[in-house]
């Protein structure tokens, strides 16, 4: 499985610090939630957008690709003469080979891998995953496979196409998305504190 890992931690000082420390797990999911699903969102316009979390646009399709997706779908590759002898590429397949201009998407042709992305709330940490029968794929395609083999034997080297945000074996969040998620935890703490407060003053008004 290929996972980011968010860590929540308590680094404001003074009275808030202690108030933090007071909320429960339910209050802490409840902040953290809307995080993983904000990242899951991004995530899934690297595959819109056809490039990494950071803007930069993924490696075309090779034609090795290209042609397998048009043998599949049943789109003639090469002419032949009338003995049936191949002569040529046909002009879709001339278009389509370098990858450019093929009309294939970028790892959205079946979408096991895009669908695959989840996020959960574990704790203090919010993970962002890639995983079920995708899970293998999905690390050949974040970190690429120079040594990759098609059919067994043809050596067919899968380039990095990062879709999670993680770079040098660390998370490295864009810095619009870092603002966003800094923004939803402060708002989620002073909401989540707000409500204790509330609480605290209602339970005195009753018994007093």
């Amino acid at each position: 499985m290929t996972t980011l890992r968010l860590a929540f931690e308590r680094k404001t000082p003074g009275v808030v610090d202690q108030l933090i420390a007071t909320l429960t797990g339910s209050e802490i999911s409840d902040i953290l939630k809307p995080v993983g699903e904000a990242i899951v969102e991004s995530v899934l316009q690297s595959f819109v957008q056809e490039r990494d979390p950071w803007g930069v646009p993924w490696e075309p399709l090779s034609g090795v690709t290209v042609a397998l997706r048009m043998r599949k779908l049943g789109i003639k590759l090469f002419k032949t003469n009338r003995r049936g002898r191949r002569t040529g590429l046909t002009a879709r397949a001339t278009r389509s080979l370098p990858g450019q201009s093929s009309g294939f998407r970028i790892l959205f042709n079946v979408g096991s891998l895009r669908n695959s992305i989840t996020s959960r709330v574990d704790g203090r940490r919010v993970r962002g995953s890639a995983g079920g029968p995708a899970a293998k794929y999905a690390r050949k395609q974040q970190d690429g496979d120079p040594d990759n083999k098609i059919f067994g034997k043809y050596r067919a080297p899968i380039p990095s196409r990062k879709y999670l945000p993680i770079r040098g074996g660390r998370v490295d969040l864009p810095a619009e998305l870092r603002a966003e998620v800094v923004e939803m935890v402060r708002a989620g703490i002073f909401r989540a504190i707000r409500g204790t407060a509330a609480n605290t003053r209602s339970r005195v008004r009753a018994n007093g």
